[in-house]
């Protein structure tokens, strides 16, 4: 006879915070703190310049994959840039969704604006994909 159990089992999950260290990118200094929107922000842009698999230090979860885009016809860079992008982000548990992509051809690279959804809030984002 195998025992029954009838407690219901609460699991809490709660978000983890945010709040991390601001980056001003064209000096590469540490410059305070940022949290909520603009801490997502600040990842999306750096998930977004990382080559996916590239650095050994990094989890294989974090970064991009369009350099594999190289040298293919526009059509298909398009969608597959949309896949890729929505990949990449989505692995940071703070964005819910990225959604209305609209691409442009720009001097034979391919430009990519969307709006990123997360749980702070939503804002649009551009790349450049080279082609």
């Amino acid at each position: 006879m195998l025992p029954e159990y009838n407690e219901a089992v609460t699991i809490n999950t709660e978000v983890a915070p945010s709040k991390t260290f601001a980056i001003d990118s064209e000096n590469g200094r540490v410059v305070g703190m940022i949290d909520g929107l603009e801490a997502v922000k600040q990842a999306a842009a750096i998930i977004l310049d990382i080559d996916r698999f590239e650095y050994p230090t990094l989890s294989w979860n974090f970064g991009h994959e369009m350099r594999q885009l190289f040298g293919e016809p526009m059509d298909f860079a398009a969608i597959e840039a949309e896949r890729f992008i929505k990949e990449a982000l989505t692995q940071d548990d703070r964005i819910i969704d990225v959604v209305d992509f609209e691409f442009t051809e720009d001097g034979g690279n391919l430009m990519a604006s969307y709006r990123i959804v997360s749980i702070f809030g939503g804002f649009t984002n551009e790349t450049e994909v080279e082609i």
